[in-house]
Order: C-alpha cells, then sequence, then structure tokens
C-alpha cells in the first residue's frame, strides 16, 4: 500500500489541478524521451522485437498523459500522483531486466527514480520506489531470461551519462523555482506583520490621545469624537489591504501546503480583524456621542436573528467549555428595528458572556409581550459575576467594572456602553441583575415596532448567510461587473474576490473614467466608491440618466453616509474593510436568484 499523502482541497471548493500532478506531468514529457531513447539502443543491439518497441513507444508517449489523467480525476490527486511514481518504478524496474541489466543503464534508471521518489514522498515513497524497482527487476528478468551482460556501447554509455546529468540539473532547476515562490511568500508575509505593527502603534497612539481627551472639558470631549467620527477613511482603507491580502496569501500557502506560514498569516489575519474590531467600536461610540449616528429600520424575524447570532459565536462557546441553551426566540415574530444594530447588541453580550465563563452555562431567553408590544432578550451566564459597585461603573465608557479584570480579560470596556445607546436609540433599555461568583444576566428591551418615521432599507449586507451562500453557486451567465474604487490596492482585492466568483471585472481609478467605460459597455453591476473626487456627482448623474439608472450602484466606501446612499438610489452601502462574503452575498445573490 502506497504511504498516505495529505488530501489536496482547492480554496473556493472548485476543482483544480494538484500542483505536484502537473509538475510530475511537465517532467516526464521533459524526461521520458531521453530514457526512450537510451533504452532504444539497447533494444537496438539486442536485436529486440517489434512488441519492445511498441511498448517502449507507448511508455514514453501515452503514459505521461494516463499518469496525468488519473491523478488529477482522483479523489485525492497527490496519493494517486505516489502511486503513479511507484508505478513508475516498476517499468524502470522491467527496462533494466529487458536490457539484460547492463551497469550503466541501470545505475541512470535507478538514479533518477530515486532522485523523484525522495523529492517527492521523502524515505517512505523513496523504499517504496526502491521496492517497485526490485519487483520490475524481477518481471524484467523473467521476460529476458534472466540476461546478464557486463558491457555497454558507446552510444548507451552517452546517453546514460547524459540522462544522469540531464535528470540532475532538471530537479535541481525545480527545487530553485520552489525555494524562490517560498522565499517571495515569506518576505510578503514579513511586509504584512511590519504593516499591521505599525497599524498598532497608530492605534495604540490613538488610544493615549482619547484617554487624555476625556480630561478635558465637555467641549473637547465632543470635538475629539468629531475628529475619530471623521478619520474612519484613515483607519479602514489600510486594514482593507491588510485583511484581504493576508486572506490571499493564506490561500496560496494552503494550495503549496506551507502549513508554518499558513499559521503565520492566519494570525496576522486575525489581528487585523481584531484591530478592526476595537477601531469600530471607538468609531461607534464616537458617532453616538456626536449624534451622528442613525437608525436603518426594516422589518424581520426576530427569532431567525437570534438563531444567526447563536450560531456565529457558538464556536467560540466551545472553546471556552461552556453550554449554550435558547429559548423562546420562535415566539419573537416580527419585529420593525434596525437589525444590525440589534445583532451587535446580541453579540457583544454574548460575547461578554462568554468571556467571563468558563466550564458553564450561557442561556438565552426570549420573550415577546403584546402588551406593551416588546420584545425581551435576556443573555444568561453562570460566570463570575458582579458586586453592586462594579455594576455602577458599567456603562461608563472605556471602563471595566474592575481594573483587575480589564487586565485579565482584556478589552475595551466599549461593548456594552455602546450596547445599551443603541438600544436607547430605538426606544429601549439593557438591564442588569448580577451576583458576585453567581453570575450575571443582561436584558435587552425593545419596542417590536420602533416608532420612528423611516423607509425601511437594508442597512447592512450581512444577511442568513447560510442561506444565501447558496444563492450566489456559478451560474450559466458570465456576470460583468465595474469597479470605480481610486485605491489599486482595494481594485486589486475586489477583482481577485469577484473572479474567484467566476465573474467579469472592468475596473476604473477616476470618476471620469469610470463613466467611460459605464458609456462603452454598460456592466451588469456597478461598484463605487463615493468618497473619490466626484463620487456623489458621479452616482447622481446615473440615477437621472434613462439609459444608465438600472444599473445596480453598490457603495463600497470608506466613509460612513448611508442615509445619503439609500436616498439617491444604491441597492446597498458597505463600509471598508470588507469581506469576500459579504461582497459575494451583495453584488451576486440578487442576480442568481433565490436560494434553492
Amino acid at each position: 500500500m502506497v504511504p498516505r499523502a495529505v488530501r489536496y482541497s482547492a480554496s473556493d471548493g472548485r476543482r483544480r489541478t494538484h500542483p505536484l500532478v502537473t509538475l510530475a506531468l511537465r517532467l516526464r514529457i521533459l524526461t521520458f524521451p531521453f530514457i526512450g531513447v537510451m533504452v532504444g539502443t539497447v533494444l537496438y543491439e539486442d536485436g529486440h522485437g517489434v512488441v519492445a518497441w511498441g511498448a517502449l513507444v507507448l511508455h514514453v508517449t501515452a503514459l505521461p498523459f494516463v499518469h496525468y489523467l488519473t491523478a488529477r480525476n482522483a479523489a485525492d490527486p497527490q496519493r494517486a500522483e505516489w502511486r503513479n511514481i511507484v508505478g513508475d518504478t516498476v517499468a524502470a524496474g522491467v527496462w533494466s531486466g529487458i536490457m539484460a541489466f547492463r551497469p550503466l543503464p541501470v545505475t541512470a534508471l535507478v538514479a533518477c527514480y530515486t532522485m523523484v521518489s525522495s523529492s517527492v514522498g521523502g524515505v517512505r515513497l523513496s523504499v517504496w520506489g526502491i521496492s517497485g524497482l526490485l519487483v520490475g527487476a524481477v518481471a524484467g528478468g523473467l521476460l529476458n531470461g534472466f540476461a546478464w551482460v557486463q558491457t555497454t556501447s558507446f552510444a548507451t554509455t552517452a546517453f546514460s551519462t547524459v540522462l544522469i546529468i540531464y535528470f540532475t540539473a532538471l530537479f535541481g532547476y525545480q527545487s530553485h523555482l520552489q525555494t524562490k515562490r517560498v522565499i517571495a511568500l515569506r518576505a510578503e508575509a514579513e511586509r504584512q506583520r511590519e504593516r499591521l505593527s505599525e497599524q498598532s502603534r497608530d492605534l495604540e497612539q490613538a488610544r493615549a490621545e482619547e484617554a487624555e481627551a476625556r480630561q478635558v472639558a465637555e467641549e473637547a470631549n465632543q470635538a475629539k469624537s468629531i475628529f475619530l467620527a471623521n478619520m474612519s477613511h484613515e483607519l479602514r482603507t489600510p486594514l482593507h489591504a491588510i485583511i484581504g491580502y493576508s486572506e490571499v496569501l493564506e490561500d496560496e500557502a494552503r494550495v503549496r501546503e506551507e502549513s508554518e506560514l499558513q499559521a503565520d498569516l492566519g494570525k496576522i489575519r486575525s489581528a487585523g480583524k481584531h484591530l478592526l474590531d476595537v477601531i469600530n467600536n471607538v468609531l461607534d461610540l464616537s458617532k453616538l456621542e456626536a449624534k451622528r449616528t442613525e437608525l436603518y429600520l426594516e422589518t424581520f424575524v426576530g427569532g431567525d436573528l437570534v438563531a444567526e447570532v447563536v450560531s456565529t459565536i457558538e464556536g467560540l462557546v466551545q472553546k471556552r467549555g461552556n453550554r449554550l441553551h435558547v429559548a423562546g426566540h420562535e415566539t419573537l415574530g416580527l419585529v420593525h428595528a434596525d437589525v444590525t444594530k440589534l445583532r451587535q447588541i446580541l453579540f457583544n453580550l454574548l460575547s461578554n458572556a462568554n468571556k467571563f465563563t468558563e466550564q458553564g452555562e450561557i442561556t438565552v431567553t426570549c420573550e415577546r409581550r403584546e402588551d406593551p408590544g416588546q420584545v425581551r432578550i435576556a443573555v444568561r451566564d453562570t460566570g463570575i459575576g458582579m458586586t453592586p459597585e462594579q455594576q455602577e461603573r458599567l456603562f461608563q465608557a472605556f471602563t471595566q467594572a474592575d481594573a483587575s479584570i480589564s487586565r485579565t480579560y482584556g478589552g475595551t470596556g466599549l461593548g456594552l456602553v455602546i450596547s445599551r445607546k443603541f438600544c436607547r436609540m430605538m426606544g429601549g433599555d439593557v438591564d442588569v441583575e448580577s451576583e458576585e461568583g453567581v453570575g450575571s444576566t443582561f436584558t435587552v428591551v425593545l419596542p417590536s415596532d420602533v416608532p420612528v418615521s423611516r423607509s425601511a432599507r437594508v442597512s447592512d449586507v450581512r444577511w442568513r448567510t447560510d442561506d444565501m451562500i447558496r444563492a450566489i453557486a456559478p451560474a450559466d451567465v458570465v456576470i460583468d461587473i465595474a469597479i470605480i474604487e481610486p485605491d489599486p490596492d482595494v481594485r486589486s482585492l475586489l477583482r481577485r474576490h469577484l473572479e474567484q466568483e467566476g465573474v467579469s471585472v472592468r475596473e476604473a481609478a477616476t470618476c471620469d473614467d469610470g463613466m467611460a467605460l459605464i458609456r462603452d459597455h454598460p456592466p451588469d453591476i456597478l461598484t463605487l466608491e463615493v468618497a473619490l473626487e466626484g463620487g456623489w456627482d458621479l452616482l447622481e448623474r446615473l440615477k437621472s440618466d434613462p439609459e444608465l439608472r438600472g444599473i445596480p450602484v453598490h457603495v463600497i466606501s470608506s466613509v460612513d453616509e448611508r442615509s445619503q446612499g439609500f436616498a439617491m438610489g444604491c441597492e446597498t452601502y458597505m463600509v471598508k474593510p470588507i469581506d469576500r462574503e459579504q461582497v459575494a452575498v451583495a453584488l451576486l445573490g440578487p442576480l442568481r436568484g433565490p436560494p434553492s
């Protein structure tokens, strides 16, 4: 039985040719003719008949492609290619017997195939390769009566020597190429780490400035909040590149089976997303204090939202050894509120419960009260709990219940503050009951129909992804998407993400170039960065042009101006940085129909 190999899996789920299979085909095409000529000189000297010559021709011309097709279509391509290599060693052993075990040609074959086996599969595959040579040699000896010839003609000697030199040089060159690729990947990973370190230093500096600003008067605090709310572009744009390119490099490292490099890139991506969460919390609080936060109301199934958030956090709960229970979510019915903000509230409460509980229980209890028209969602944990003094400081910005808690569990102390402010914006509140050493219960109380006069808009594209992902399966029609984005890194990432979904992508860096691109051939979908010069004007021109107003425009921007974007007719409004799943669902889901 061939040694077990690592199963190859394409990162996007589609069948791809394993790199080892492609490399093996190329090497066989380049080396089999030399082996054929060397063996042919011996067949000619010994006067072998048509059968031997026919087998040699098939070996040289057909066997490389037979191996390629069998390995490419196998469930485990890498393991199948290992079997092919063992098969090649058996064939080499057969030809050694047919050549009457002449020392130099046999040495050339053994050296070449031992080199192949050891470089691909190490010692284990080398042992199987040598075993294959011995089995083939016995079979070839039986076919040739175990003839033994010590002398070798000049032609056979020359071709055997050339084969050894050629095979050694070829494998050395391939090893050189692989080494260059690994070095390039590691260099890029190091650049990503340096950029992440620089972003971390910038964030630490921003935190220090914020801590100093809290000590000044209310007017200075308000000015600080406005400043942070407006600096979204400067923080989000570099994070978009860090997170996006780390995902791309992680996929490439997975394909090349660079597990150590893949783990490092995963840490970069995870740290970038953590940094983004912190920045989002700071910006959310700043906009709340500056009274620049708006509600985007829509009607949704409350139980589905609870189930979605619970599904998202379930993996983190299991890592802490906790048990998660949900009750009554099916009774919530239809709720008219800001689904994005309610999702963030529930996620914050569940994350807190999980952070302060270990080997315990977390219970989510839902209830709908028709009189006075409320929904109540309680998150109870059996964690460390709080004293009355700690509860008094609970909803203060940048403050944990206790300094020791911040050192032990981490966090900025913003999640609960933002959650309560969001609830109060929607006419509700967050209540807390806690006992030290027993646990805590946080209860979200909201009107079932938030009384704000505003047209229902989809305020965010993070819908039920388990349902929507089925809607973006490859379709027969190639969708044409135009990207208008000034940042080349963002354009490159969007192109990669969308082309992986099988769509055609065109791009422009300015509004003038984008308008020319649209006029030349109107796309099926358009993405637009409204923060670039003339971005809002371009959106207005598109929606006022009878020939172009039907093009769906999806705003992907570093500035959060959802209300203006929706008022001007955009389909969705996404704030950078965005992820692949978010882009695919938002842009391609509506065109490819509802989930089946």
